[in-house]
């Protein structure tokens, strides 16, 4: 199905988590990123805001009073799943007098209602959606056949497999394109490493949150196991975790210096912890829905060994052996397991440290995320064309997917039912 053309952009809204007016304030005073390329995104909204007669960042995680920046940016805050309702949030869209959207995070009411109202909609996901259960199944019918609307041009998802993981739920090849990150690192900034010898604990780097799904447990579990098999290793947490909030299993190893907690680094700190350290674990379960994480790119330009679990976004962007060593999520043993490989096998370290920049390469993308809002916003039959060059039907991708043309769904355009309209 050909795209269709949006018409002129009145008002285009941002909708994502995360608070703009802070981020935008706080970068303007000279502070530092919380999350990696928060400049460039700042300041793509500020560059649209240029072309474009109104912009909006909506805010769906808290509450803020509608504001307008010196940049002319406008934005407000809606607590959606708290105190406010996704329908406070779009009839705010609506008086607002929003004729095109970006959704930044897969909320299906807020994508219906918008829909219903005719709002355009680009949604730009970074997620996986689980496949199993019923209640999972049908939520995720409901959201691809939203996303089949004829209205909807385009969906975007970060990288490839969360991709391939929106056709697999019913969503058409010929709408997905799979975006990056613009890279502001590289691996050529650091040379491959030598194994560290003996001498000193194993250092290891994992960049996360306090959601058990994020696999922290488990580090803290394989930490312990090393150490009853004379290894003696060292756990650098980055990120907003404090001992406190594993409660009584995390006081044996923080008490024994065996996990730091280093808190929030800015990008370049991270990516100098990641190569100080002798391996980098991404140890996320199935049921947390990663697109794929920027600590994978940041643990190749380190150069540092990575271990990574088998959560199924991660097939193919690590392969075992290759570019990393992968475990079965939520098992500390084989956790330890790789661990200790990498502490007792030099050249494996070292072949692993060689490869990351091969691996690191192998992750880029033609489309990056503001490329693909713009070109949609401006909707030049030549912009609309380059994207179509882009989907996943266009095969551009079978190198890293298979044919996935092949699973091209005959799904006829969508029309919404008075349930799913506004307010739904």
């Amino acid at each position: 199905m050909a795209a269709s053309v949006p018409g002129p952009v009145g008002g285009l809204a941002f909708i994502q988590f995360g608070d703009y007016a802070e981020a935008y304030e706080r970068l303007s005073r000279g502070g530092e990123e919380t999350y990696y390329a928060q400049r460039q995104s700042v300041d793509f909204v500020t560059e649209l805001r240029r072309r474009v007669p109104r912009v909006l960042v909506m805010w769906v995680g808290g509450r803020a009073a509608p504001r307008t920046l010196d940049t002319g940016v406008e934005t407000v805050g809606f607590e959606v799943y708290g105190r406010d309702s996704i329908g406070a949030g779009t009839d705010y869209l609506k008086g607002w007098g929003a004729t095109h959207a970006v959704l930044r995070t897969p909320i299906a009411g807020m994508l219906a209602d918008c829909v219903a109202r005719g709002v355009r909609v680009l949604p730009t996901f970074a997620d996986s959606f689980a496949t199993r259960g019923l209640r999972r199944r049908a939520a995720n019918w409901r959201l691809a056949r939203l996303l089949n609307h004829r209205s909807i041009d385009f969906v975007g998802n970060h990288h490839v497999n969360a991709s391939l993981n929106l056709a697999q739920i019913g969503v058409r090849p010929g709408k997905i394109i799979p975006w990056d990150f613009f890279m502001m690192a590289s691996p050529g900034e650091f040379a491959a490493k030598r194994h560290p010898g003996a001498g000193r604990p194993w250092r290891i780097a994992v960049v996360g949150r306090i959601e058990p799904d994020k696999g922290l447990p488990d580090c803290i579990a394989a930490v312990e196991l090393l150490a009853q098999r004379g290894v003696e290793a060292e756990l650098h947490i980055v990120g907003g975790v404090k001992a406190a909030d594993f409660g009584p299993a995390a006081a044996p190893p923080s008490a024994n210096g065996r996990v730091v907690f280093r808190g929030p680094l800015r990008h370049r700190g991270v990516l100098e912890l990641m190569h100080g350290c002798d391996t980098v674990v991404v140890p996320s379960r199935h049921g947390y829905p990663e697109g794929l994480p920027l600590s994978i790119y940041d643990a190749y330009c380190s150069r540092t060994p990575l271990v990574a679990s088998d959560h199924p976004m991660f097939d193919r962007r690590v392969v075992h052996g290759e570019s990393g060593l992968v475990f079965p999520a939520t098992d500390a043993g084989a956790l330890a397991d790789r661990i200790a490989a990498l502490h007792g096998d030099p050249a494996l370290f070292e072949r692993l440290s060689r490869n990351s920049e091969a691996a690191w390469n192998g992750l880029q993308l033609p489309v990056e995320w503001s490329e693909l809002v713009r070109r949609w916003a401006e909707g030049t039959p030549e912009d609309m064309a380059w994207l179509r060059r882009h989907t996943l039907a266009s095969g551009r991708y079978d190198h890293l997917t298979g044919k996935v043309r092949t699973i091209e769904l005959s799904l006829p355009e969508q029309e919404l039912g008075p349930a799913e309209g506004a307010g739904a």
